[in-house]
């Protein structure tokens, strides 16, 4: 499903990769960290080609709800209870400081996107404590905020907590323009990294430097990022008709909902996150319109669409070098949703690294850090969590038969041709045809779950997702799975 960003934006394409070449650094991925990143090198005079398995911003950067906030949840007492003071303030900088830099940038390259600087609040109807203590974390961190009991929200809060100096945009059409001043190739997907050779359907790039930019790392091995990261993912309503918010909203209860203006008189509503693959009855996006039917009862839905982003054992975005054995790699990922702001800091910290060797923020974002007293327990589930769904296609039972799976419906079937029942990923359209896929991650091999809001297959372990005819939507795998059969059912 396409996001309002992308069905509002008019974009030329780039062409794919046909024949090698040789540059200093090839950047993989052409969201907003690979284009923010090659714009950087380009300005340092570095040799830059940035290679993209689709088109530029159609993955996360053009799904995002495209807030600027150094405001991400109850980040800072998170930081400073587990990190302390110091590493809080660096966040801190490093977010704050991205604002200013896409501000500069925009106006630098005279582009269009609807930037905007406005206030962001995190609002509670259950648990303003929790505020009072983000608060006074944030301002050992260096940021003031403001606590306050009135919002211009259509429902009343109990508290919310006033960031002021952040901004908002159109993270698809800032990309996409800011793409036309680097040499990027799209369709053109990275199948496997040889030492520093990219090669591709077409051709192979050899590169000084290769910088994965692809949200999830897909190289298993080195960096062991399939055992340090997990997928979130949420959901996006876009109604029309609706009073323009001067600020952007964020609910820190559990079902607290995402809120910004765009467009004139359409608001973004966001919400219903889970992890990826696990969603097995459905019903974000009409959660959602009920409130909008709530809160906005004159609206009108005009778009709907999915997001998902990675996060890391300790809640810090992993930026740098991949591993100790590849010094030529450098990757970033783990945003957690906070990838506007996270993918210039990103930027920042991957150009350095390239140009400088060093970088003031690396300490921080390092790859190669292992906080046991904050990792250990949540790499115990993330392993667990891969192991299960491993095992799940060789020891879950299927949820049922192939007859007994109802029209407009998916799910795991028990299927017997005739040479023996097998496990088989089907769904059965509204219009009567039938897809049958291999219900298995071509990544690691995990069982895949089907997802009835998004009508896509999703990996519990890792997050790669297909649609139902088993086309590859978001890596870390790298191929479609099969097709067994459509037709008729």
């Amino acid at each position: 499903m396409r996001s309002i960003w992308q069905d509002r934006t008019e974009y030329v394409p780039h062409s794919p990769l046909m024949r090698g070449d040789t540059v200093d650094v090839a950047i993989i991925g052409g969201g907003l960290v690979g284009i923010l990143t090659a714009l950087k090198l380009r300005k340092s005079g570095v040799d830059t080609v940035v290679l993209e398995a689709a088109e530029v911003g159609s993955g996360q950067s053009g799904r995002s709800t495209g807030k600027l906030t150094s405001q991400h949840g109850l980040k800072y007492t998170t930081l400073v209870k587990r990190f302390g003071t110091e590493t809080a303030r660096l966040y801190a900088e490093a977010n704050q400081s991205a604002i200013d830099e896409y501000e500069s940038l925009i106006a630098e390259l005279g582009l269009e996107c609807g930037f905007r600087r406005l206030p962001s609040y995190l609002y509670t109807n259950q648990n303003d404590s929790a505020l009072l203590e983000e608060a006074c974390a944030a301002r050992i961190a260096g940021i003031a905020s403001q606590f306050v009991h009135n919002a211009e929200l259509p429902f009343s809060v109990k508290a919310a907590l006033r960031f002021n100096e952040q901004a908002q945009f159109d993270p698809y059409r800032f990309v996409t323009a800011a793409s036309k001043e680097l040499r990027v190739y799209e369709n053109t997907p990275v199948l496997r990294v040889n030492g520093t050779v990219c090669e591709t359907p077409k051709a192979s790039i050899r590169a000084k430097r290769v910088i994965f930019a692809t949200n999830f790392p897909f190289m298993n091995s080195h960096g062991m990022f399939y055992a340090r990261l997990h997928r979130q993912k949420a959901y996006v309503l876009a109604v029309s008709g609706t009073i323009p918010l001067s600020g952007i909203y964020f609910g820190i209860d559990d079902d607290g909902l995402s809120l910004r203006s765009c467009f004139d008189d359409v608001t973004l509503i966001c919400g219903g996150s889970h992890r990826t693959g696990e969603n097995p009855t459905g019903g974000k996006y009409e959660m959602l319109r009920n409130a909008a039917r709530q809160y906005f009862p004159a609206s009108t839905e005009i778009a709907h669409w999915s997001a998902e982003d990675c996060v890391t054992l300790d809640g810090v975005p992993y930026i740098g070098f991949y591993g100790n054995m590849t010094p030529g790699w450098y990757t970033a990922t783990g945003f957690a949703k906070w990838g506007m702001t996270t993918s210039m800091a990103a930027a920042r910290v991957l150009s350095d690294l390239v140009v400088r060797g060093s970088s003031p923020y690396y300490r921080l974002f390092t790859p190669q850090r292992f906080p046991m007293g904050v990792a250990a327990k949540p790499l115990g589930a993330q392993v667990k969590h891969a192991v299960q769904g491993i095992g799940r296609r060789v020891f879950s039972p299927a949820e049922g038969s192939f007859e007994s799976l109802p029209v407009g419906c998916g799910g795991i079937v028990e299927y017997d041709a005739g040479d023996g029942a097998e496990k088989l990923g089907v769904y059965k359209s509204p219009d009567g045809k039938v897809y049958v896929v291999t219900p298995q991650c071509p990544h690691m091999g995990c069982q895949l779950s089907w997802n009835p809001d998004d009508l896509s297959w999703e990996c519990p372990c890792h997050g790669s997702r297909f649609d139902y005819t088993g086309k590859l939507i978001d890596n870390p795998a790298q191929t479609d799975i099969d097709l067994q059969a459509d037709g008729d059912g």
